[in-house]
């Protein structure tokens, strides 16, 4: 995604409904299809698209990839169905974010998915891949309104969207993802206990890769997630607004990376991929707006 490896995971789940895990932006459905096109999947195969939740980076292609697989039913949560039915204020909401120009360089366009492609799920609810393996549908809001995870009955892993934060391939370092407008950091780790109740066998990261090391990974998020938000709580309360919050989150949570001994160049990537003036802002808002 935006020409840089280890962006986003879009999970292809073969079999009698061959299946896509998140499909990402339009801007980069080209390389989704011609690697589904390489699996053997042509126009007419596809079963299944299935969203985690309806920000750009996640379900932004949803539509347009429905268009190119006109037999595939798109899966989304109730609360992000109307988004996908009806684009036209997410995508307002992203362009006061990002600017009219970015927009297209990011995210390319946002086609709506029609209303007889498109079936709204909530908690409880399963998705059939065939053979008798589906996923498990969980409503875990806490980063979006809209965001579910999917448990696999055949592998036992779960597909987390943003839920348990973001990693990199072998890093074993998970990092909060708590932009605006919707974070709410109590609800969010009440999503990792359930996750650790489960009993899953891996998360599966959409940004980026699995992680077999479950209970660990979902302790280190949630000690991350209490991290960050002490850190921003107690800068609100001093009076200080997003961009010195921001530095100041950026600079103890690389002291934290150190500390707990993870190598440089991990640190690195880490920060590499962190925007932190959109993380503090996202806490901001969860401690100023009620």
């Amino acid at each position: 995604m935006h020409d840089k490896e280890h962006q986003l995971s879009c999970y292809f789940l073969p079999g009698p409904r061959p299946t896509l895990v998140e499909p990402g932006p339009e801007s980069c459905l080209d390389r989704v299809i011609a690697a589904l096109e390489d699996k053997g999947v042509g126009r007419d195969d596809l079963a299944n698209i299935v969203v985690t939740h309806v920000h750009l980076d996640h379900g932004g292609g949803a539509g347009k990839l429905a268009e190119h697989f006109p037999n595939a039913t798109v899966f989304v949560h109730t609360q992000g169905a109307r988004h996908l039915r009806s684009p036209e204020r997410l995508w307002s909401s992203a362009t006061r974010v990002y600017g009219e120009d970015r927009m297209h360089e990011l995210w390319g366009s946002m086609t709506p998915v029609p209303e007889h492609r498109l079936e709204a799920v909530d908690e409880g609810d399963r998705i059939d891949v065939g053979g008798g393996r589906y996923l498990d549908v969980l409503y875990t809001p806490g980063h979006a309104k809209h965001l579910m995870c999917l448990v696999d009955s055949d592998t036992g892993g779960v597909f987390v969207g943003d839920a348990v934060g973001i990693t990199l391939p072998g890093s074993h370092l998970v990092r909060p993802t708590v932009p605006p407008p919707d974070i709410d950091p109590d609800l969010l780790v009440s999503q990792l206990h359930r996750l650790a109740d489960r009993g899953v066998t891996s998360i599966n990261f959409a940004h980026f890769g699995i992680d077999g090391d479950v209970l660990a990974m979902l302790d280190q998020a949630e000690r991350r997630v209490r991290r960050w938000d002490e850190i921003v709580a107690a800068a609100v309360t001093e009076g200080l607004e997003v961009p010195a919050i921001a530095d100041r989150l950026d600079h103890l949570t690389h002291e934290d990376y150190v500390a707990e001994g993870f190598a440089p160049e991990v640190i690195q990537a880490a920060e590499d991929r962190t925007e932190y003036e959109a993380e503090a802002a996202g806490l901001y808002r969860a401690h100023t707006h009620s």
